[in-house]
This record gives structure tokens, sequence and C-alpha cells, in this order.
């Protein structure tokens, strides 16, 4: 394809740069331990250590990169708040990576079968250290029955007194002598014990397995652990901190250094290659037990006293980050963390960094430029110095000071410190909201919808809530003075937005008020009919804020927020029914607002999931029916009556007539094919629509005839009268702009030049058109 254009390079932060690869080794680490999840479910059981929060320094400026973030901020939020566990492979706190080491060790064939092999090895060593004593005890017996056999008792003064034969006698005792030197000699080498044996592993089971486990971890739950430390380290600053580089005190040997030193023959082969497990610092002693072999009697004394154990107690894990650096990426600050993703002022302007710095860091941050008003540049207004150096001061307030600027045209925009700070506040993430779908607190204003409509639903939402609540309360005591301070500030509210909140429910009076109802009341029928109470005169200054609906003898007060059913409030029950005795073993001194149908008290709202019916039998004896109003609820054998077919349909395009009988087709997003049909239907204007190819169209087309065939053009007109036009097969679309000309979507700033022809580019693995 030749451009008439090419897009220009745009400048870019380096804040920028590093945001993208951070949110890529975030976004591969929720890809990795979401496979590792299905792989090994006890993964399930703990928490990510990573902390979504953090991504609130991302400075992003494409939407997709922003949509990835939210997803992934989603992702962990929602992971954490379901497992409630102890963060895996957080090296600040390896409690729980080592509690996971043991239980997968422990429940791993492979692994314990390792450690029955290295115990086996271990015994088999032992055992041959105790035939060698053995044979040198026996040694030693006969050294000692020779030297008894040299010396025997009162033969020389017998020999002496007999004899007389001095000579003789001295030359004897001095070969005599002489081999009584030699037995000691032997004797002092038989005597000695053997070294003190030191074993490889730590003597627990529980212990040794954590070991072997580190030393010889799973590659998925290596890549797993190593992503998560990456992902911490992209977010952590460049240059490692004090913080940082502080490790926990080790040993400078690592326990595979440690057993490839002592054991007698390897049973454990390693393969971890991310990270290092060091033992704590510990000294081995020169000697233990008896100093000689006479004082071994059995093979247990060997093991108790002739055997040193290491410890598990102090163990860690290291990791080194890409560069080869030791250190722990989790321990670095929040403020380090920070000022690493703010871009930094160019050196002539390095004094005024604090115009950039994260907004709302301390009480001083709104009066900075004022304080510095002195040190303003000669480029620049004191309105403009005013106006920059005030922007980020508020993180609320970012945007619509930016407006307030952008209105007056005050900043000379070509000024490098403008560009910086301006792109700063644009694309910096900030605070992320605590929802279920993670929202960008402070970019609050630039979110699009009906946000008006919204906030008009959920105040009458609120009242309705308000209300019942009230009513509640006032069933088992009195208002207090709290209370009524309450509802007074929330009529003076009302007073002030019924009008607005009037106006919202007139243009869709069905549907809204029917889910008030259904606050207070789950099993109202879905399709009520209102009308609005004229309780004043036309014409009079004031008007009502009453609805009710004849058909099934509901009544809102939007005013108030009273919901009535049969013309009745919510009541408490009777006294006679919460007294019972079947009533108190079921429900105790519970109390529910309830209204009668059929005769009988039924519960407004739901108790544990469920609503509940109380009535008495001609007998006197009291009738409770539970209710379900969730069919999810019903047993999935029930469930699975249901036709498979009814849950796979989907709705790619949808015909529609208009008033003129001109038939309309919508085509469906793929993200929306699967919803259902009233809510595809009531959204119809949202979606793209099929326009006819006719003249000028028709002429444009012809262009994209070398690319596809004219039976499969077609084109489409989104919901702002824009003319797309997908080509699906070569993932590519197409808007036709005012001039006439085809601009790509997916690579801005490229024009489809008006004639076209088949050729081949080297190097380029596909066909492409020009």
């Amino acid at each position: 394809m030749n451009g008439d254009s090419f897009p220009t390079k745009t400048s870019e932060l380096k804040v920028e740069q590093r945001s993208r690869k951070m949110l890529v080794m975030w976004i591969a680490f929720c890809l990795v331990h979401k496979r590792c999840v299905s792989q090994v479910p006890l993964c399930a059981e703990y928490n990510i250590a990573l902390d979504w929060k953090d991504l609130r320094v991302a400075v992003l400026r494409d939407r997709a990169a922003i949509s990835a973030l939210q997803r992934v901020a989603k992702y962990i939020r929602s992971w954490n708040e379901e497992t409630k566990g102890l963060p895996l492979f957080d090296l600040t706190n390896q409690s729980a990576t080592f509690g996971f080491a043991r239980k997968f060790g422990l429940n791993s064939a492979s692994i314990v079968d390792t450690y029955d092999r290295e115990v086996n090895i271990w015994e088999a060593h032992i055992s041959r250290l105790d035939e060698n004593l053995e044979s040198k005890q026996n040694e030693l017996a006969e050294e000692k029955r020779r030297l008894s056999e040299l010396y025997p008792p009162g033969e020389f003064g017998w020999s002496y007194r007999e004899s007389g034969a001095q000579d003789q006698l001295s030359a004897d005792i001095k070969k005599i002598k002489s081999e009584l030197n030699k037995v000691k000699t032997v004797l002092k080498k038989v005597l000695v014990t053997p070294s003190p044996l030191t074993r490889p592993l730590p003597p627990v089971k529980d212990d040794a397995i954590q070991v072997i486990f580190m030393v010889t971890m799973p590659r998925n739950l290596e890549i797993l652990g190593s992503l998560c430390l990456i992902a911490q380290r992209a977010i952590a600053p460049f240059d490692p901190t004090t913080e940082m580089r502080a490790l926990p005190s080790v040993s400078s040997c690592s326990w595979w250094q440690f057993y490839c030193q002592h054991a007698p023959i390897q049973a454990v082969r390693a393969t971890t290659k991310e990270f290092a497990v060091m033992p704590s610092s510990f000294h081995l002693s020169d000697r233990r037990g008896p100093k000689t072999i006479d004082g071994l009697t059995n093979i247990a004394q060997l093991k108790a006293e002739c055997v040193i154990d290491p410890m598990l107690r102090g163990t860690a894990l290291t990791w080194n980050d890409p560069t080869g650096v030791t250190l722990n990426p989790f321990n670095a600050t929040s403020k380090s963390v920070t000022d690493s993703f703010i871009e930094q002022m160019p050196q002539l302007f390095e004094d005024f960094q604090w115009m950039n710095a994260w907004p709302g860091d301390d009480d001083t941050r709104g009066n900075m430029v004022y304080a510095n008003l002195h040190k303003r540049p000669e480029e620049f207004e004191k309105s403009s110095f005013i106006a920059l150096g005030s922007m980020r001061s508020y993180p609320f307030q970012q945007f619509r000071k930016l407006q307030c600027v952008l209105l007056d045209d005050k900043l000379p925009w070509s000024h490098s410190c403008v560009e910086i700070i301006v792109r700063q506040t644009l694309y910096q993430i900030g605070e992320l909201t605590a929802e279920e779908d993670p929202e960008m607190l402070w970019k609050t204003d630039m979110l699009q919808g009906p946000l008006d409509d919204q906030a008009a639903q959920e105040i009458c939402e609120l009242m309705v809530l308000f209300r019942t609540s009230f009513l509640c309360a006032s069933i088992n005591c009195p208002s207090t003075s709290e209370m009524l301070q309450v509802e007074s500030k929330l009529h003076e509210l009302m007073s002030r937005k019924i009008d607005s909140l009037i106006t919202y429910v007139n243009r869709d009076t069905d549907k809204v008020l029917t889910s008030l109802v259904h606050l207070v009341s789950p099993m109202a029928p879905g399709n009520l009919t209102w009308k609005q109470v004229e309780e004043v005169p036309p014409g009079d200054q004031q008007f009502g804020c009453c609805f009710e609906s004849s058909d099934s003898h509901y009544a809102v007060n939007l005013f108030t927020g009273v919901v009535l059913t049969d013309g009745n409030a919510p009541g408490g029950l009777p006294a006679n029914i919460r007294v019972h005795e079947r009533f108190q073993s079921l429900f105790g001194r519970c109390n529910f607002e309830v209204n009668t149908v059929n005769g009988l008290f039924q519960t407004e709202s739901l108790y544990c999931g469920r609503l509940y019916e109380f009535g008495y039998h001609e007998s006197e004896e009291l009738f409770v029916q539970e209710l379900i109003v969730d069919s999810r609820n019903i047993s999935a054998r029930l469930r699975s009556f249901r036709p498979k077919e009814a849950k796979n349909r989907e709705v790619f395009f949808v015909a529609s007539f208009d008033e003129h009988n001109s038939l309309r087709c919508y085509q469906v997003p793929f993200s929306d094919t699967k919803l259902t049909y009233e809510y595809i239907v009531t959204h119809l204007k949202d979606y793209d629509c099929l326009v006819q190819k006719d003249d000028p169209i028709g002429e444009v087309l012809r262009v994209l005839t070398k690319l596809e065939d004219e039976r499969f053009l077609h084109p489409l007109k989104s919901p702002k009268d824009t003319l797309k036009i997908d080509l699906p097969r070569f993932k590519l679309q197409f808007i036709l702009d005012t001039d006439m000309r085809f601009a790509s979507v997916e690579h801005k700033g490229y024009f489809l030049a008006s004639s076209q022809q088949f050729d081949f580019v080297p190097r380029v693995s596909a066909d492409i058109w020009y």
C-alpha cells in the first residue's frame, strides 16, 4: 500500500516508553498466571503479589494501552478480592512462597520420590560408616589383647629373681618397649573417631521438601515467579534504591552449593535458573560427640552425636534482575516509584521540576507557584507562569485547568517545559477507582456517556433505598434526632433537584419507575405502565412529583422516596407471628418489612437471597413459604432441560423498518452478539448501519475492487455519519474522510491511493497493493 502522506514522528516522553514496557510485563504476568492456575490448582489459593494500585503511575496516551492497563488492574484486583490469600513470590514476606513449596512438594510424586532416594542414600552412607567403625572396634580389641600379652603381670619380676642375667633382661625390656610403642601408635589411630558428618538437607521432611522444590522448581512456576518480579522491577526505579538492595542476612553459599559439597551421592538435579535459595548464616563445628570410638556403642548414637543437621530457619529466596543485580523490587518505596514515572525537566529548567511533581503530594503543593514567582523565566508572563505551575497542584482539577488555559491561550506552547507538563497531565493514569472495572479517577471529566442521566438514576434509587431503610428502622425504634437531621438534608437536596429528576423520569417513565419499585418489591412485574399524578391545578407554579401504576397498584413519590403497594407502605410483621415458636426457631428476633399479597404477609426485600410468605392455617398453625426469585438458584438438573441452542444463539445483523417502511440493516459488534435481544434492539442507534452502493459511493468503492471482489464490499455508516469499509480478510479498515479519501484506521496517517496495482515487496512476507 502506498500512502499519499506519511505520519509525522511525534515526540514522546521517556516515561511513556517505560510505561509501555512495564505494561507489557504486567500483561505477560497475567496471561501466565491465568495459565498456571489451570495447570497448578494450588496457585488459586494465593494472592498475586503485584499491587494493581501501582499502575496509577503509568503514562500512556493511546486508548488501546489504557484499556489494557484497566483490564490488568481488573484482573489483579478481582483475583485478590476473591482469593483473599497470601501473596505468592513476594520477596518481602516469603512465608507464603515457602508454604506453597511445602504443599506442592508433599503432593508431588516426583519431589517425594527424590526425597526418598536422598534419604536412602544418606542411610546407606551412615550404615557404611557404622560398619567401618565396627571394624575399627574389632581392631582395637585385637591390639589391646596384644598389649596384654607383651607385658604379663609379674613376669619380669620373677625372671629377674630367678636368672639374675640383668643384661639379657635389659635387652628384652627394650624390645618389649619398642613393641609397646608400635601398638600404642596403632591404638591411637584406631581410637580416633571419624570427622563429623554434615547432612546435605534439613532432617525434617517438610523442610527438606521445600529446599528440593526451590532447587527443582517446575518451569511454569519458575516463569510465573520470575515474571512477577520482572513486572515489579519494571515499576520500581530504574536505578536500585538502598531499600531495594537491602537483602535478608543469608549465607554466601546457596543450598545447592551446600548440597553438592556434603551429599555422598547426588539424588537431586538442580533445574531452577531464575532464583537462588540461600540458607541462613551458620557455622559448622569441628568436633562433635565422643573423642574416641570407645564411646560409640551403636548406630543411633552415631546419628545423634556425630551428624550435623542444617536448619531451614532463615532460608530466603534471592533474585537477580535482568542487569544481574541481586535486589528485592518489592522494597521500593511508594515515593521512589512515583518519582521514577515523572518526566524530568530540561537541565536549564531543572529548578522547576516541582511543577511536574505528583499532584497533591503535600499541603504546600498549591503554594509552590507563588513561592517561586520571583524565579519566573522571561519567556513566561506572570499569568502564564501561575497557570502552568498550578496545573498539577490538585489531581481532580488538572483537566479543568488545562481547558481554561486552552481557552485563554496563555501558555507559550513551543516551550519545552510546557510540552512536558501538558503531556504528563494528559497521559498519566493517576489513581484508579476500587470498582469491578477500575476507572481513572482523575479523568472522570473525560468519561463519555450519559453521565447526567446516570446521576439522576442514582439519586432516585438512593432516595427510595433511604426511605425504605428509614421505614424499616422505625419498626423497632423511634426516629432519632440524627435520623431526622439526615432526612431534613435530603429534603433540601431534593427541593433543588426535583425539577431535573422529573425531566429525566419523563424521558422513559415506565423503565425508570419500574426499576425503582424493584428496589423495594423484587417480585413486582417488569412491565408496569405509569402515569403522573396531577395534584395541583394547571398553570400553578407548583408541580407534582408522584407517579402511580394503575395496573398493579404501585405508587412512587420521587420527592420522599416512598413506594406504595396497593396504597400501603411496607410494614412490620404482626406480633403474633414474630413470637410464634416456628418463627423464632427459623429467624430468631428478626423483623421484616412486608406487604399483604393474597391474604399472606410477603417480605418486600430479600433475606439470605430469598423472599418469604407468612400466614396462619385454620388450625392456628404458622405457615412459612420460601420463594426463589433467581433462576440461577434452581438446580443444575432442572436447568439442563433447557435446550442448548437457547444459550448459544448469536445476533450478527438486525434489520428494521422505519415509519416510511424503509429497510435499515445494522451490524452488531462482536462484543454484543451474545447479549439479549432486548438489549441489542435498544442500542441499534450505537451500531454501524449498512448503506447502499449508489453514486457517488459507487465510484469511490471501485478503488477497492483490486483488493476485494465488489460483491464482498459492504460500506457501513457509523452513528456519527462516518463511512467505513472493512476488509476482514486483510484485517484492514478504511474511513472515508471529507476529501473523499480512504484513511486507514490501523495505520494512522496513511491514505489509499486512487489507483491500485498488485505487486511484491522484497523482505515482506505478504503481497500488498499500492
